[in-house]
This record gives structure tokens, sequence and C-alpha cells, in this order.
């Protein structure tokens, strides 16, 4: 599903939802550490012209996904209208399904033709040669916000070079019904997995089973997110920091027998075919106790459900055998090399603009945690919602990673195991099949595929 909007309907799109967003990356200890300490972008390779201050009557032709939060989507029209209105620019919004976006870039790049800004939420590495290099970009607007959190130049360069402008992170949180973990004698929810799985079959047995999100690529970013966490949690890993896959583990056949483990046991039968937003829906509907999400179970259920929103609040994901870990995604924009003349000078120009501090932070402000910023500046800038159960988004936000985190950047092919699902698709199989080991065996020939693209 796609739309097409041009100035004239720019804004009757607000409000709009295209697929469900929540992504990548990874978290950590459990006391969240201090913020990290920022860095600047390293030095253009090649450097980019600057842009010219007349451009008028270029065409950004902006290919991305509907945020989660519909008031996000809101502002983001409004700041692109009348930028646009300003500069006598034609901007046109184009929106594509999260399970999509990455095909439609990679298919965009391989032609040469197509949008002029992507919005997508994989690394840029598996596309860069098709990508236009943002280092002076993304030094200018460091420059503005105290530099970079570390981790935003970790995910988004190759060979030191920035192919991608990180809008922030989604860093999902447990979502859990605190009134029913009561019914079971827990006044917080479990701090490890063996009791969380404990307590599942519980709540399952009372009729309130949880809703861990084993959909594989039906559920980009919430099974990505879920099928991670148990990965890293039991000691499993996608790579060494050297490059060498490290998947085929007994750490991952363990991961991959407790998910078998927490869907017979305790988990909503059904989750093995949720999608981005089953369990958004099912836990609203009371029928889950738990899940993974980010902020968009309880916004909504503050208007539409207040009876959900005081009964549920937030946690930490719970310890492993290796310790604590989240995943956390990052949602960037990049400028195809294709895209020449005014019309590049204008899609640089808009991000350039998008990512001024005063305009970042109406932005964010919206998502009330939805996306945490990869700069120092915000830690103290009023965007931060006050409600003690969306606290944890900024805790949280500083615990990052990313798929693949034990490279020192992303690949190629970590990257491209990312925009496929990999990992997400491999737990679906295990859980939907009994079988850890031909799980693990059919996502290792699936990946053998991959190094060949």
């Amino acid at each position: 599903m796609s739309k097409k909007i041009n100035r004239r309907d720019f804004l009757k799109l607000s409000g709009a939802v295209v697929g469900a967003s929540v992504l990548a990356g990874c978290a950590q200890p459990t006391a969240a550490p201090p913020p990290p300490a920022p860095t600047q972008a390293p030095a253009a390779a090649t450097p980019i012209a600057g842009a010219p201050a007349l451009i008028k009557g270029a065409t950004v032709n902006y290919l991305g996904y509907a945020m989660f939060v519909p008031k996000m989507n809101e502002v983001f029209q409004n700041i692109a209208l009348d930028w646009a209105t300003q500069n006598g620019v034609k901007f046109n919004w184009e929106l594509a399904t999260t399970s999509d976006i990455a095909a439609r870039v990679a298919t965009a790049i391989e032609t040469k033709k197509g949008p002029t800004i992507f919005q997508y939420a994989s690394p840029p590495a598996s596309w860069a040669a098709g990508l236009l290099d943002l280092t002076d970009l993304a030094n200018e607007i460091g420059a503005q916000q105290d530099g970079w959190y570390p981790t935003a130049p970790a995910v988004m360069t190759t060979d030191s070079r920035w192919f991608a402008i990180p809008m922030g992170t989604n860093t999902p949180m447990i979502n859990y019904r605190e009134d029913w973990f009561k019914e079971i004698g827990l006044d917080a929810f479990p701090d490890t997995w063996d009791a969380v799985l404990e307590a599942g079959k519980k709540l399952k047995a009372a009729g309130h089973p949880f809703g861990w999100v084993f959909g594989g690529a039906k559920a980009p970013f919430d099974g990505m997110a879920c099928g991670s966490i148990l990965l890293w949690c039991y000691g499993g890993q996608e790579f060494k920091p050297d490059g060498t896959l490290a998947l085929d583990s007994p750490e991952t056949l363990a991961a991959l027998e407790f998910a078998i483990k927490l869907q017979n046991e305790a988990n909503d039968p059904g989750a093995t075919g949720y999608n981005d937003a089953s369990n958004n829906t099912a836990f609203l509907a009371g029928q889950l106790s738990m899940t993974l999400n980010v902020n968009t179970i309880y916004l909504p259920a503050l208007t539409d459900k207040p009876d959900v929103a005081k009964a549920m609040n937030h946690a930490l994901p719970p310890q492993g055998p290796a310790g604590r870990f989240n995943y956390q995604g990052y949602p960037c924009m990049s400028v195809p090399k294709y895209v020449e003349g005014a019309d590049r000078d204008a899609s640089l120009e808009f991000i350039k603009y998008f990512f001024s501090v005063p305009v970042f932070s109406k932005y964010i402000k919206e998502g009330k945690g939805y996306l945490i910023p990869q700069a120092p500046i915000y830690e103290n800038l009023p965007i931060w919602d006050t409600d003690p159960k969306l606290a944890l988004a900024k805790e949280i936000g500083r615990l990052s990673r990313w798929a693949g985190y034990a490279l020192p950047t992303p690949t190629k092919l970590s990257s491209l195991m990312a925009a496929q699902f990999t990992i997400s698709n491999m737990f679906n199989n295990a859980v939907t099949t009994g079988n850890a080991r031909a799980a693990l065996d059919t996502t290792l020939k699936e990946i053998e595929g991959l190094k060949n693209q």
C-alpha cells in the first residue's frame, strides 16, 4: 500500500498510519549507564557542494513510512509543507508499508530513478554504493546539537563516511498489566526470563497470555526486537567483532529452545501470525498480559482505553544467562546518488532544515518518547513527557545497540540480514515447528545466499 501526496492535498493525510513501527536496537545492563559521550562525525571523503540559496522550482520526492504516533505524522507534514511553501519547492510524500520499504529502496537504487529522499529503518551499509555521501551534512547537524552519541556514527557510517542521518532510535519496553501480575502475587515485572516464563504459565492459565511477537517478516520491527532480545540474552550473537558469522552456537540453540517453551507455555498461540499492529490491538482489547512495544499501546489507551492505561505499566526487558539486552531501531534519511541538480540541493536543504534543533524538537516532542534523539543537546530540552509511566523511555533510550551489535559498524551482510528480518524469521520458524536445530540450519542457508547479493 502506498499513497502519493502533492502540495495541494498534503495535509489530508494527517494522522494516517501505514504499517507499524517498532524498530531495532539493543539494550544492555540492569542499571542505565550515564549518557554516552558525544562524538563528531569524521571529515568527508568527498565533500558535498553547498546547496544554492535558490532552489525554487525543485521537487523533493520523499519515500518513507508513517510513524505509529499519528501526531508525529501531522507535525512532519506541517514542517514539510511550510518549508516547501517558503522555498517554492514541490514536496511529494509517498508512504509504503514497513515490510515493503527495503525492497522499494533497493529497486530505486538499482533503476536509478524514483525518490529523492529515502526514510527507512535498517543500517545504510547494504545500499551505500547507491547513496550520497552525507558526511558534511552530518557534521553540520552535529555541530548544532553538541555532537552525536557514538551509536549514531557507528550505525550510519561505512568506511568512515555517513550515508544516512538518524531520526533517533525506536526503543521498545515491556508493556504489562500490573493488575494481573499482582493477582498472581507479583508487585513488579519479573527480572529474569526464567521468572517471566513461570509467571506466564500462571497468567496463561488464568486467560491472560503473553503477546511476545514471533511473527517473522510479518512483524518487521516487533518481531526483530523480540527475537534479537532472546538471542542476545541467552548469549547468542549474529557476528563476532572480526565479521565472522557466529550464529551457529549452543547459545543460539538455547535461545530458540527457550522461545519454543515461551510460545507453548505462556504465549498467545496466534503470536506466530502477528504483524506489527497485532500486539497493540490485542493488548488494548484486554487479551494480553505482556508484550514488547514502544509507547504506542499506552498513548492510545490514555484516550481510548483509560482503564487499560491505568492498569498497565512499562519495564526493562528481563535478564537472561548472558545479561539484559534490548533491541533498538534506527529510522534514518538518505539521498540516493542518482538525484542531481536542484532536486538534490532541495533534498539536502530539507534534511538540514528538518534536523535543525528547534524544528526537530517540535517533531520529537510529539512522540512522547517514541523516538529518542541521538544527540546530547536533547537531554535537557523540554521534549520529554512528564507522565511517570513514560519516564522509562528516556532511560532505556541510552541503552543503544543494533542488529549485529558485536560488529564495530554494520556490514553489507549484517545490513541485509536486518533488512530481510533474518533473526525474526528464525524465531518464527523455531516456535512454529518446535525444532530449534532445523530453524537455525534453515537460517544459515539463507545467510549463505545473502552473501552473494
